[in-house]
């Protein structure tokens, strides 16, 4: 933990980064500032200046969004405002979030990083009972990846307090060998 403020900054900078999941830089954030900076009011001003706009919350998962907004090393009202983008982000049409993700002012924003686990987009329904949508978004060329023996992981998400996870991969029929 050792590692200079713009150490921090420039790792989080980078698309390249390869991490398990934007959840994940969070967390890491989090703690390196309360190791970093003890007292409450140097910690609000790194993050909020500094290391928040390195963060791509809209592929952050919902859970993890909930705790964003309930932090208390955050100023409320920036986190809220970074959360509610992010939900919007998500509320969006995929050709919409694919504009936003090209547009030279917003793509760092919005650009996905080499997660090892994909962001998924869930919705949840309470009526007539409890479940869930899950929709797995993946590109041509990650779907070339899986022949023959790949693998695809998604982020976590709850349903009626279980834990769940996709899984996209190629299998073989063992009777015609087809894929």
């Amino acid at each position: 933990m050792n590692i200079p403020l713009a150490g921090i900054e420039a790792i989080l900078w980078s698309n390249d980064l390869q991490v398990a999941s934007e959840d994940a830089i969070y967390d890491f954030m989090i703690k390196w500032a309360r190791a970093q900076y003890p007292k409450l009011e140097e910690r609000r001003e790194i993050l909020g200046t500094r290391l928040l706009p390195l963060v791509r919350f809209c592929h952050m998962t919902c859970r993890k969004l909930r705790k964003v907004i309930a932090c208390s090393d955050l100023d409320h009202e920036q986190a809220t405002k970074c959360v509610t983008e992010a939900l919007l982000y998500k509320a969006d049409a995929p050709h919409r979030q694919r504009a936003l993700a090209a547009d030279v002012m917003t793509c760092r924003k919005y650009a996905e990083r080499a997660y090892k686990y994909r962001p998924l987009k869930v919705v949840e329904f309470d009526r007539p009972y409890r479940q869930c949508i899950a929709y797995l978004d993946l590109k041509r060329e990650e779907c070339s990846r899986l022949f023959p023996s790949g693998r695809i992981y998604s982020q976590a998400f709850h349903l009626a307090g279980q834990g769940f996870f996709l899984s996209a991969h190629c299998n073989v029929d063992q009777q015609s060998a087809f894929y």
